[in-house]
């Protein structure tokens, strides 16, 4: 079989995924610093949530596993505080855990673990108990989710209103985990928003490969893979093997 030659992007950035205590705490510190040793600017840490509608199944069952155990919020918190140091750590989670805790206690919580921002998929503009706010008081991020389906006055009050420099680009309608086709459509949505704002467009929903990064390299400023690294993770969470799995995906090896 003839080797795959791959060239090395210089952009865009990546933004990891793992899910918290998957499959275990010291096992997903392992597999996390192996994304960031990797070269992702970023690492999105996902708290397990038995509800998660936007998510496909891998990421459903990784969930399941985690939520099977002993898993608390507080070990979302323990693990950010663990990888802080080696690089940017953005929480992601759902509306109704952060309710439920407590908005001032949370956005406390997870500033002071130090996470760098937070993303949670169901929270409308308009619609968030304050939670925004709480955001902006304690300076930490919200970044704003934009979807392919979305009027363009609706796009463009999100960014507007958003003080965060990222914006997450949802490349298709669905759920996370199936291969996204990049096709001529995602490239003219993701032009249309580089049209509209300077902010940075972090690009995810089904990237599981060089092929779609090489592709969208000149649209997205920064790549979201969620399930390919999930999956990744339950085939072998070692630092070294997410190290590899992270310059494979960005065709530095």
């Amino acid at each position: 079989m003839k080797e795959r030659i791959t060239k090395p992007l210089d952009k865009p950035a990546l933004m990891g995924h793992i899910i918290a205590n998957f499959p275990n705490h010291e096992l997903s510190l392992r597999a996390a610093k192996g994304i960031i040793l990797g070269g992702a600017e970023f690492l999105e840490i996902q708290i397990p949530f038995s509800d998660s509608n936007a998510d496909g199944v891998v990421i459903q069952e990784a969930c399941q596993d985690v939520l099977e155990g002993d898993f608390q919020l507080h070990d979302a918190f323990k693990l950010v505080r663990d990888l802080n140091s080696h690089g940017k750590i953005i929480l992601m989670t759902y509306a109704n855990i952060i309710f439920k805790y407590g908005i001032e206690r949370f956005i406390l919580e997870a500033k002071n673990a130090g996470s760098h921002g937070l993303i949670i998929p169901d929270l409308p503009l308009g619609e968030d108990e304050g939670l925004r706010e709480s955001a902006k008081k304690h300076d930490i991020f919200i970044i704003e989710l934009i979807t392919p389906n979305m009027p363009e006055e609706r796009m463009r009050e999100i960014i507007h209103q958003t003080p965060c420099e990222i914006l997450y680009i949802v490349a298709r309608s669905g759920i996370t985990g199936d291969k996204t086709a990049i096709d001529q459509s995602i490239l003219d949505y993701l032009k249309k928003l580089k049209e509209l704002t300077n902010k940075r467009l972090a690009i995810g929903f089904g990237i599981q490969s060089y092929e779609q990064v090489s592709i969208l390299k000149d649209y997205a400023d920064i790549i979201v893979a969620g399930s390919y690294f999930v999956t990744e993770i339950k085939k072998d969470p070692s630092t070294e093997a997410l190290k590899l799995s992270t310059e494979r995906l960005m065709g530095r090896v």
